[in-house]
C-alpha cells in the first residue's frame, strides 16, 4: 500500500510538474496580453511612448521566441514585457490624471469666457460682419465643448487638452472681435 501510495504521489508530482513548469509559455503570453490591453486602454503608446514602445519589442521577441520554439525563453520575455507594459500603463495613468487636472481648469475659464462673450455679443453694438464672426465662434466653442467632454469620456485626455487649447484660442479671438480689434490667426 505504500508503495501505490509513492508511486501515485510521485506520477502526481511529475504531472504537476511537466503540466506547470514546462511545456509552452502560453500562461505568460496571456498575463502579457492583458497587460498590452491594460495599457492601450489608457493611451500609453500616447503618454508613455519610450516605455510602451520598449514593452512593445519585447513583446515582439518573446512571440518570435516562441515561434522558434524556444519556450524558456519566450517565458522570460512575456513576463519582461508584462512588466514593461504594467510601467507604461502606470506612467499613463499618471500622466492622465495630471491631464485631468490641467483640464477641469481650462474647462472653468473656457466656460466663463464663453458667458462673457455671450453676454458682451448682447450688450456691444457690433457690425453685422463682426456679430456674424463672434456667432460663428461661439458656435464652434459649443461644439468643441461637446467634443472635449466626449474624448474625457473616452479617456483621451491628451486629445481634450489639445481640443481645450484651441477653443481657449477661438475665445480669444472672439474678445478680439468684440474689443475691436482683429483676431489673431
Amino acid at each position: 500500500m505504500n508503495i501505490r501510495f509513492c508511486l501515485s504521489l510521485v506520477f502526481w508530482a511529475l504531472l504537476a510538474f511537466y503540466g506547470c513548469g514546462g511545456g509552452s509559455a502560453a500562461v505568460e503570453m496571456k498575463e502579457a496580453q492583458k497587460a498590452i490591453d491594460q495599457a492601450k486602454s489608457l493611451h500609453a503608446e500616447d503618454l508613455a511612448p519610450t516605455d510602451f514602445q520598449l514593452a512593445q519589442r519585447t513583446w515582439d521577441h518573446a512571440q518570435g521566441a516562441a515561434k522558434e520554439g524556444k519556450s524558456d525563453t519566450a517565458k522570460v520575455l512575456f513576463v519582461s514585457s508584462k512588466i514593461y507594459f504594467e510601467k507604461a500603463s502606470d506612467i499613463a495613468r499618471s500622466k492622465q490624471e495630471a491631464l485631468s487636472r490641467e483640464l477641469k481648469g481650462m474647462q472653468l475659464v473656457i466656460n466663463s469666457n464663453l458667458d462673457q462673450v455671450k453676454s458682451d455679443l448682447s450688450k456691444k453694438s457690433l457690425s453685422p460682419q463682426q456679430q456674424g464672426q463672434v456667432k460663428a465662434i461661439a458656435s464652434e466653442v459649443t461644439r468643441d465643448k461637446a467634443s472635449i467632454n466626449k474624448l474625457v469620456q473616452e479617456d483621451d485626455y491628451l486629445k481634450a487638452v489639445a481640443t481645450a487649447k484651441d477653443v481657449q484660442s477661438k475665445l480669444y479671438n472672439a474678445q478680439l472681435i468684440l474689443a475691436g480689434q482683429r483676431p489673431v490667426k
